[in-house]
């Protein structure tokens, strides 16, 4: 099969990295190119950091005396570092404000501009829940106005987008949807969707790990990137029958010549499955060094 060319789209500079940083670094290995697009700067979310600081009796002055600018290079630095560890082959941050992002003609020209760009193969987004316009569902809706947009463009109208593309009208092959609290083994769906695609990413687990580290902004470090894993990724994982995995849901239907069944499923033991997927002990294989932040970063 030939290489694959896959653009994660998602709000926070945090979200290409938790929801999908196992799958993008299994592409990467496979020699895959890799792109994560940034909507916002994500400098209001998560300011763990900054407010444990705040807090403090005797606070580091030069943190709490940080300005917005400060903290989304700070942000930024932290997204750049995570993407490559994780092997994304580019990485763009858009940097709107997670307070006012908005569904407009001129985000859309942006979104689109960066899509026709890469034309890429496979898309991951988060599931755009049609009842709420947090940013996570905005920013897919935002970016399916903005496949939409690319899929029209015209030569002789549309230079600025179109004249990135390989092929105009471009659409992507295939897109799959994250953050769907559901797999294909419930009895209950959420909105008719349900994760029935499982990345299993247990031989690159140590470098999402150590990407949720760079996040120390988020307090992602340390023990949350390890409980993640063990806990949100371990649920996935035992719902693949692996150790670690994220969940997927397909927006296309997918056309084959005959059934298709995977080396996964050919090869399941029922007997034996828990005791393989449960040996991993990833706070011992991948402990977190305290001092990591303050010999590379300060």
């Amino acid at each position: 099969m030939s290489k694959l060319k896959v653009m994660a789209i998602y709000a926070h500079p945090a979200d290409p990295v938790t929801d999908c940083g196992g799958a993008i670094a299994m592409h990467a290995e496979n020699g895959d190119e890799t792109y994560a697009l940034v909507l916002t700067h994500g400098g209001r979310k998560h300011p763990n950091y900054f407010v444990k600081e705040w807090r403090k009796e005797h606070p580091n002055e030069k943190i709490i005396n940080m300005n917005k600018q400060d903290v989304i290079d700070f942000k930024k630095a932290e997204c750049l570092r995570a993407c490559k560890i994780l092997g994304y082959t580019g990485v763009t941050l858009l940097g709107h404000d997670d307070d006012c992002l908005l569904m407009t003609n001129d985000i859309i020209e942006e979104v689109a501009a960066e899509i026709a760009k890469v034309c890429p193969d496979i898309i991951i987004m988060d599931y755009p829940y049609p009842h709420t316009l947090d940013a996570h569902s905005l920013t897919s809706q935002i970016a399916f106005k903005a496949l939409e947009r690319v899929g029209l463009c015209l030569q002789n109208m549309d230079d600025g987008i179109a004249g990135n593309t390989d092929s105009f009208q471009y659409h992507p092959k295939a897109i799959f949807f994250t953050k769907v609290p559901v797999t294909v083994s419930d009895a209950l769906i959420t909105d008719g969707r349900r994760n029935d695609v499982f990345i299993d990413f247990t031989p690159v687990v140590e470098k999402k790990i150590r990407a949720m580290d760079q996040f120390i902004s988020q307090s992602y470090h340390n023990d949350f990137a390890r409980k993640f894993v063990e806990a949100h990724d371990g649920a996935f994982g035992r719902a693949g029958n692996v150790s670690f995995a994220e969940g997927f849901s397909r927006y296309y239907n997918e056309t084959f010549k005959l059934l298709p069944v995977s080396e996964y499923a050919m090869g399941y033991d029922d007997i034996m499955t828990h005791e393989e997927y449960s040996k991993i002990d990833i706070r011992k294989l991948y402990p977190y060094d305290e001092n990591y932040y303050d010999k590379n970063f300060k």
